[in-house]
């Protein structure tokens, strides 16, 4: 049981002025002037921006950029996708213009995937393929080349072509599909982990893995989840029908249609009394019984009584709830609203704002006193 939960710098960005080929590539050939052009990015916290379009703050088939949480346009909207900032860098995606997209859930190469620094400088350029973000240092390049491993000085520093599938590194280890096809139809897969020289870090195989959190890992085989630590021991027994991720030392769990919480040694903390439960955020956890949800600490005491229609989960000390009235609002950690429920879709806070409607498909950010944070005022 995954529940995760799934941001964001003052000049135009240069233009295309090199030739692409059909894999990814350094601008800079010369090392000094690729320092400059990192080092003239690194003064910018560029990790708490924000990505906005140029439309109205979010939608789709729009252009998106980089903004602060004052709304003040860091690095205009141009891309036709644009991912977070992580460790210094973003990666952006430019559509191609000579063929139709792509299906959905088409992994086929299209268009120009490209890591920006914090000026909006094009640092690095992937024609035809996929980057992914940098965590931990390392990201992941997909071209026609392969699949390997890159630094932060887009070096690369080890191939990993033998899998189908690859998240990202957390903790010291990244999650793998060593057997079957790559999604969306996975089959007879299996699942592993490997270490940061791109080896197996052990033999053992998994029908499900989650990444590591406090040092273990929810696995599943035989149809049922279990627990290992960060050398790979089954440390809590396959019992599971569901399992999450450890957060403040308390992971959720399922066993016979109903939901707890268990410790590090598989100590049942919080009783299997719930319909549904999430990882704890902030010292709470959203939960749910008969429909009603609310939060509880790490001792299983509900402090915010099960009334809401729904419950998010707490970032940065508010929750997104749903209210009687069938509209969303924000509550603070004592289930006081702070923001009335007036909203048809509410997200959860992340740098200072948090992306809402009041109609269907008209979002646009808010901060913490329920204000419209807007780019294009």
């Amino acid at each position: 049981m995954k529940k995760g939960v799934i941001a964001l710098c003052t000049v135009v960005l240069i233009a295309f002025v090199v030739v692409l080929t059909t894999s990814c590539n350094n601008l800079d050939q010369n090392e000094k002037e690729k320092k400059v052009m990192k080092d003239d990015a690194l003064d910018l916290d560029c990790g708490n921006w924000i990505i906005f379009d140029e439309k109205g703050v979010y939608g789709t088939g729009s252009k998106y950029g980089y903004m602060d949480k004052t709304g003040e346009i860091k690095i205009p909207a141009q891309f036709d996708d644009a991912y977070e900032f992580s460790e210094g860098f973003a990666v952006v995606y430019m559509f191609s213009t000579d063929k139709e997209p792509p299906l959905p859930d088409s992994w086929e190469p299209y268009g120009t995937h490209a890591f920006i620094n914090a000026k909006g400088k094009y640092v690095f350029l992937c024609e035809e393929g996929w980057l992914t973000s940098f965590s931990e240092g390392i990201a992941l390049v997909r071209d026609k080349e392969g699949q390997y491993f890159i630094n932060t000085s887009f070096e690369k520093v080890f191939d990993v072509a033998n899998f189908a599938t690859i998240e990202p590194f957390i903790e010291g280890y990244a999650l793998v599909q060593t057997k079957g096809t790559p999604y969306p139809s996975p089959i007879e897969k299996k699942w592993s982990y490997i270490d940061k020289t791109g080896n197996l870090a052990t033999d053992k195989e998994f029908e499900e893995a989650n990444p590591f959190s406090e040092g273990m890992a929810a696995v599943k085989n035989n149809g049922k989840w279990g627990v290992i630590d960060n050398n790979f021991n089954l440390v809590i027994d396959y019992q599971y029908d569901s399992a999450g991720d450890f957060s403040d030392g308390l992971m959720a769990v399922e066993k016979d249609g109903k939901s707890g919480y268990i410790d590090k040694t598989g100590q049942v903390v919080v009783d299997f009394v719930y319909d549904y439960n999430f990882t704890f955020r902030e010292g709470l956890a959203s939960v749910s019984k008969d429909g009603k949800y609310g939060f509880i600490n790490t001792k299983g005491e509900v402090v915010i009584p099960l009334k809401y229609k729904y419950t998010q989960g707490f970032f940065e000390g508010l929750s997104a709830v749903k209210a009687d009235n069938g509209y969303y609002g924000y509550i603070n950690t004592k289930g006081e609203f702070v923001i009335e429920p007036i909203y048809t879709a509410a997200y959860w806070f992340e740098n200072g704002l948090a992306r809402v409607s009041t109609y269907v498909s008209n979002y646009y950010f808010i901060n913490q006193n329920g204000e419209i944070v807007d780019p294009h005022n």
